[in-house]
């Protein structure tokens, strides 16, 4: 399975099926905005920003330790 390299704000917006950020340095995205489809599953993600998330265990996002 390839691995999604999300490099922009804008990359990021698009890949999730939001809208165009309003900023291109900084995003507050609720996980209530967008759906991830059944394909993305297991899917490995490489982010090339810095970012702060807040999730519980429900959430199904795991991180692995590279």
């Amino acid at each position: 399975m390839p691995i999604i390299n999300i490099e922009s704000i804008s990359q990021l917006h698009q890949t999730l099926g939001l809208g165009k950020p309003a900023h291109p340095l900084i995003s507050l995205i609720d996980a209530k905005e967008f759906f991830v489809p059944k394909s993305y599953v297991g899917t490995k993600v490489s982010n090339g920003l810095y970012m702060i998330s807040l999730k519980d265990k429900s959430c199904g996002v795991s991180y692995i330790k590279t």
